[in-house]
């Protein structure tokens, strides 16, 4: 059903222009993210053997790297010599006020059904025969108030939480803003094509985690990537302000150029860590009486962090400038301070065993 969603949509989208087909399709799409981003990951995670989960469980960010090349790919090609047509000249005709108030709504509405559809999601699956079925002794009682298993499992919770601030609030949606205005300074006129390598880039960095995952092990892999998305956040931070605009207002080429470089370290940070693990390690850590809800919960909290980015990120960007970025790396750092502390290390444990290292009095 979720795939015939997803096709209805892209051929509706296709043959109609209209403006509310376009909201419907949206509306369609929306249903169907809202749901795969809860369901799939944790029953992948329930039926892969542990020595294979990490690979197979981050399937779902390559995926999602995959999709965003191929957009990449098909909007250069469908646009044609209009690929590289300014904003200004795009917008030369168009009331602006009206199509800004139009690309919010078209924006946050499948955002809004994909926190709706978890919500839900979350109370189907909890009776669900495939979590019934791999329940563990120690939390086999179904008939235990949620509040109550919560208040027992608030290590995983907390775990589950600080990985939706570390996936959402550490800037890796508000980066590609810098990234338009890193082509402006080097002098790329093709940005479309620069946006191609871009997300080549982000890419090939989830499938080098695909390949670490169950070598290196979780942990080592999320606590570098933090650390590196907080230092090269910083760095570009001060690049942005220190180098790219010195007192007499012109720009160095090469160190433009260094800031390229630091967002595609950034993104190969974020996409060898926390956003290839999010997936994994969530529902690694959650225990099975509570995973299907945590879990859900987890990624309603992701969705309303996305909002709040899209939201204020140009609001708090037109004040502060690249000092947001700051901010970002703060979030990251103490992200990275709270895995070291907590996360334990899940490569090639059983769900029974990562409760144990979790619980370690419980057993």
């Amino acid at each position: 059903y979720i795939g015939c969603a997803f096709i209805f949509s892209s051929v509706l989208g296709m043959v109609w222009i209209s403006y509310y087909c376009h909201i419907a399709t949206r509306f369609l799409t929306g249903i169907g993210v809202g749901i795969l981003c809860t369901v799939c990951p944790s029953h992948v995670v329930d039926v892969c053997r542990p020595r294979n989960r990490g690979k197979l469980g981050g399937l779902f960010q390559v995926s999602i790297a995959f999709g965003i090349v191929s957009a990449a790919m098909v909007s250069y090609v469908v646009l044609g010599p209009f690929r590289e047509l300014s904003a200004d000249a795009f917008c030369e005709n168009v009331d602006l006020a009206a199509l800004q108030r139009k690309i919010r709504t078209a924006l946050l509405v499948p955002v809004c059904i994909s926190i709706a559809l978890a919500l839900s999601t979350a109370c189907l699956t909890n009776f669900s025969k495939i979590g019934q079925s791999c329940a563990m002794r120690q939390t086999a009682s179904t008939f235990e108030p949620r509040l109550q298993l919560f208040k027992k499992y608030q290590k995983a919770i907390y775990i589950s939480i600080v990985g939706s601030v570390a996936l959402q609030l550490t800037g890796i949606n508000a980066i590609w803003f810098y990234t338009f205005r890193f082509f402006d300074l080097a002098g790329i006129t093709r940005k479309s094509l620069g946006i191609i390598v871009i997300t080549l880039v982000d890419l090939s960095a989830t499938l080098v985690s695909m390949g670490l995952s169950d070598r290196v092990g979780r942990k080592p892999l999320v606590l570098i990537g933090l650390a590196t998305m907080s230092i090269t956040l910083f760095a570009m931070c001060f690049v942005n302000r220190l180098i790219f605009f010195t007192a007499d207002g012109r720009q160095s080429l090469q160190t433009t150029w260094v800031g390229l470089s630091l967002l595609a370290l950034y993104l190969y940070g974020f996409n060898t860590g926390i956003g290839f693990h999010f997936w994994v390690v969530v529902n690694e850590v959650l225990p099975q009486a509570i995973a299907q809800t945590g879990f859900a919960l987890s990624n309603v909290l992701k969705w309303i962090f996305l909002i709040l980015v899209t939201v204020f990120f140009p609001i708090v960007e037109n004040q502060c400038g690249s000092l947001v970025l700051c901010m970002f790396g703060s979030i990251a750092v103490a992200c990275c301070v709270f895995f070291y502390r907590e996360l334990p290390e899940t490569n090639g444990f059983s769900k029974e065993e990562i409760y144990e290292r979790l619980f370690p009095r419980e057993k």
